[in-house]
């Protein structure tokens, strides 16, 4: 969508349109993509037949550490708007791909829900998972983050 410079390697591997992408990547950009008029569990059971090894089980387990219902009876239409943050989240995480991209992941997030998820993602980062995020919320970063660039006015800082 716009001329940029340098390259993005994954894994040595050069990252070029038309590629396979080097990596399992689980991503929420902007805010959660989700269908409404389906559960919690059905939104992440569409996601995971996607992924090889990710059970019903790995998704009610998912669920709770996110506090979210798992009654299939709970449609997303109800949700607040942090509950369909946390499963944009979920959706981000599920499978504990090798990158997790998370945009603004805190938003909408009371105080004891970022403290879950710092939690949670510090967890993933000890189990192998590269997480890329970019957040205005600067304690969540310093918390959970071994490098951190700023950028301002588009410019790295």
């Amino acid at each position: 969508l716009m001329k940029t410079q340098g390259e993005i390697t994954i894994k040595g591997i050069p990252l070029k349109v038309g590629r396979t992408y080097p990596v399992s990547a689980g991503i929420m950009i902007e805010s959660p993509s989700v269908l409404p008029e389906f559960s919690a569990v059905t939104n992440l059971k569409l996601i995971a037949d996607l992924i090889p090894d990710v059970t019903d089980q790995v998704i009610l387990d998912l669920l709770r550490e996110f506090d979210l219902p798992t009654a299939r009876a709970a449609k997303v239409r109800n949700f607040s708007l942090g509950m369909k943050q946390k499963l944009g989240i979920a959706q981000a995480v599920l499978g504990g791909s090798e990158l997790i991209v998370l945009d603004e992941p805190t938003n909408a997030l009371d105080a004891a829900s970022i403290e879950k998820l710092v939690t949670y993602l510090r967890r993933l980062r000890a189990d192998g998972s590269t997480l890329v995020i970019a957040s205005h919320d600067e304690a969540f970063v310093t918390a959970i983050a071994d490098q951190r660039i700023r950028v301002e006015a588009g410019t790295v800082k």
